[in-house]
């Protein structure tokens, strides 16, 4: 009986009845016996719906019981067990823990590169480009994603293929290329899996596009959809993307209004939240800025920055670590302080340059 239960649950996750596959994965976990493939595979399915709901805390402990389990019995295989690092790694990179999802993704990779469905692998690859990116891998990353283009023609829609055309988007965006970037959310908001914390994830990077390409407007009415879909620790995520909206209508008053609800959240919720809080406070920078308050400005870029600082260690961010810079810089060259100005500037340059050569501009 566990094991039809396991099996009925897997069919009902690729049919994307994620709410029916939990709960018979739950009665399959709890009939699985002593057999570790079925209880692997159940805590697996239970996992990646858990991680769709956005419930990445649970998720977490539920893939790690499963590569726990999958690493010490004899019967799971290789390419079993890297399925999951999979799906740890993608649930890892969306509660900020970079460095563990790109070892996750690392360990897979080689395994599943010839084994999974094309778009599965892409994903795997745009998670390992972002994450050599970042980490300032920059000739490896581009490769990856080079090699990952060719996996997308004539996929059928898929939660996969959604997630992987935002992955690319991420990219562009990072290269500055506001057109393709936006282009590939459009597309990727075509294939998303409505009413999954995937289609909320989606929907964040269709808003950053728009942000990127100037669209204001759109980014706004996209922010506010966004915030109707997000549970109470996340809200961070809408509020700071609906203010930097607003600013960039020169909105000034709600702006304000959303990025410090968004700095207050930030704080509130940080184990998860910490990229989040620092564009907070980058946001309240800028703000401040366009409103000729510059030695307000400078105090609170300055406190983007320490925040960055901080928590680095974790997102080797080199594209974030040239935009605080540059911003700094640009506070002090108004200020007047032109040394300081120019040393930061080229810092900014010297840490974009081992991720993006090109237009410092891209990153401001």
């Amino acid at each position: 009986l566990g094991s039809a239960l396991v099996k009925l649950a897997g069919e009902l996750y690729e049919a994307e009845c994620y709410q029916e596959a939990e709960q018979v994965a739950r009665a399959g976990s709890g009939l699985a016996g002593d057999s570790d493939r079925l209880q692997v595979a159940a805590w697996q399915i239970r996992g990646r719906v858990r991680a769709l709901w956005g419930r990445f805390e649970r998720a977490e402990v539920l893939l790690r019981k499963a590569h726990k389990l999958a690493s010490e019995s004899p019967v799971v295989s290789r390419s079993e067990r890297a399925q999951i690092e999979v799906d740890l790694a993608t649930c890892l990179r969306f509660s900020e823990s970079y460095n563990e999802s790109n070892h996750f993704m690392e360990e897979a990779f080689d395994v599943l590169a010839e084994q999974v469905p094309k778009a599965q692998a892409l994903v795997v690859q745009c998670c390992l480009a972002l994450g050599r990116l970042a980490a300032g891998r920059f000739e490896e990353g581009l490769k990856t994603v080079e090699r990952a283009l060719g996996h997308l023609e004539g996929e059928p829609p898929s939660g996969y293929k959604s997630l992987s055309l935002m992955y690319l988007a991420r990219v562009h965006m990072w290269k500055g290329d506001a057109r393709t970037s936006l282009e590939l959310m459009e597309q990727a908001w075509t294939e998303r899996v409505p009413e999954t914390y995937l289609e909320t994830v989606v929907l964040a990077a269709y808003v950053d596009a728009h942000l990127l390409a100037g669209a204001a407007r759109q980014a706004e009415e996209s922010a506010r959809e966004l915030l109707t879909s997000l549970p109470p620790e996340l809200e961070t995520l809408g509020h700071l993307r609906l203010g930097l909206a607003l600013l960039l209508q020169r909105r000034f008053i709600q702006a304000e209004f959303h990025l410090r609800l968004a700095e207050e959240l930030g704080n509130d919720y940080l184990a998860r939240s910490q990229t989040w809080l620092i564009w907070a406070v980058e946001g309240l920078a800028e703000l401040a800025l366009l409103r000729g308050n510059l030695e307000r400005g400078l105090k609170l870029s300055q406190q983007a920055h320490q925040l960055f600082e901080l928590y680095r260690g974790e997102s080797e961010d080199a594209v974030g670590s040239s935009r605080q810079l540059y911003r700094l810089s640009r506070v002090h060259a108004r200020l007047g302080e032109n040394d300081q100005a120019e040393s930061l500037l080229e810092e900014a340059r010297a840490a974009r340059s081992t991720v993006l050569p090109g237009s410092l501009e891209t990153v401001s």
